[in-house]
């Protein structure tokens, strides 16, 4: 539900979905998506609450340090060429409602 709601925000961005659920022995990437000529590589993360901290509290350097690996992994596969950069979603629920999300690059 959360990557599908994530998409649906970036396509009225005018992103265009290239590839989802991506998955490497060294990672899984959610979402990868393209225009004009970059490409996001988006993990995605969603909570009910955040009692426990907040939603981007659960993008860990041991994460970010996979996503690269398989963002390096699916390069070597592809043919896509164009620069590419990472980016978080993070997306607070109430039910089945989106009520906050936030957006972050990665460096």
């Amino acid at each position: 539900m959360a990557e599908d709601c994530a998409l649906r925000l970036l396509e009225k961005k005018g992103w265009t979905l290239i590839d989802r659920h991506v998955c490497f022995r060294e990672g899984e990437i959610d979402l990868i998506v393209g225009k004009d000529e970059r490409l996001l590589f988006v993990e995605v993360k969603a909570r009910r609450t955040e009692v426990f901290g907040a939603v981007v509290e659960a993008l860990t350097t041991g994460k970010i340090r996979k996503l690269k690996k398989a963002v390096m992994r699916w390069r070597m596969q592809s043919n896509e060429r164009r620069s590419g950069q990472l980016y978080f979603i993070g997306i607070l629920f109430d039910g089945e409602r989106p009520v906050k999300v936030d957006g972050y690059f990665i460096e």
